[in-house]
C-alpha cells in the first residue's frame, strides 16, 4: 500500500505458477501489454492451473476482487495541478470497454484521486485510473492509465470537457477546467443494425 492507495497483490505469472499459494484466489492472468479485456484469464482455485496453457513471459498475475468497478478520470493543468476528478459506475462492459455507466461523486474515489495526485509528479493532461469498492466502501485500485480513459465520452457529456481544456491550453486562452460536472448523468451506448439492397441500383 503505497502512498494509502489499496491495490491488489500481484506478482509476474512465471512466479504464481510456480508458488501459486503466493496469491489469493480467484486470480486473473493478464496480459503484459494487453488492452480491452482481450487474453483475460480467471483462476478460481488451485486444480485450475493444471489446465493453463500460456506463454508466462507475456503474463502478470493479480488477485481478483469483487465488488462494484468503477473508473475515475482525472484531469491534470500543465503545472501539473489536478483540477478534476470524476468518477463513473462501469455498470455494463464488453470486450474492456463501458457500454452502461453512470457518474458518480464518490468521495473514497475522489479521496484517492487525490492522494495519487501527490505522488505522480510532472502529471498533465488527461489521466484514469479503474477500481473495485465493495459493500463497504473500501476501494481497491487496480490499474492506472496515462490517457482518456474508454468511458471518457460519458465524463464530458457530464461537463468534465477534457478535450476542450487541452485545446484552451495549446492556443493560450484561458483555462476553464474545473470540477463542476453533473451528478448522476447515465450513458448506454448500444449497437445499430444497417440494411440496404445491393441490388437496387443495378
Amino acid at each position: 500500500m503505497n502512498n494509502q492507495i489499496e491495490t491488489p497483490r500481484f506478482a509476474t505469472a512465471d512466479e504464481f505458477l510456480k508458488a501459486p499459494e503466493r496469491l489469493k484466489f480467484p486470480v486473473i492472468l493478464r496480459p503484459v501489454a494487453g488492452s480491452g479485456s482481450k487474453g483475460l484469464i480467471i483462476v478460481e482455485s488451485m486444480s485450475e492451473l493444471e489446465h493453463i496453457r500460456l506463454d508466462p513471459q507475456n503474463y502478470m498475475a493479480q488477485e481478483m476482487y469483487q465488488g462494484r468497478e468503477y473508473t475515475v478520470n482525472m484531469f491534470f493543468d500543465r503545472d501539473g495541478s489536478l483540477k478534476c476528478v470524476i468518477p463513473h459506475l462501469r455498470y455494463e462492459i464488453r470486450a474492456g470497454e463501458v457500454s452502461k455507466g453512470i457518474t458518480r461523486r464518490v468521495p473514497e474515489l475522489i479521496n484517492i484521486a487525490r492522494r495519487m495526485a501527490s505522488a505522480l509528479k510532472g502529471a498533465y493532461g488527461p489521466m484514469c485510473f479503474q477500481a473495485i469498492m465493495d459493500d463497504h466502501g473500501k476501494a481497491v485500485v487496480f490499474e492506472i492509465n496515462a490517457r482518456f480513459g474508454g468511458g471518457y465520452p460519458l465524463a464530458h457529456q457530464a461537463g468534465a470537457r477534457f478535450a476542450q481544456w487541452l485545446i484552451e491550453d495549446v492556443k493560450g486562452l484561458p483555462s476553464t477546467a474545473s470540477d463542476e460536472w453533473q451528478d448522476g448523468v447515465v450513458m448506454l451506448r448500444f449497437d445499430s443494425a444497417v440494411f440496404f439492397n445491393l441490388n437496387e441500383n443495378k
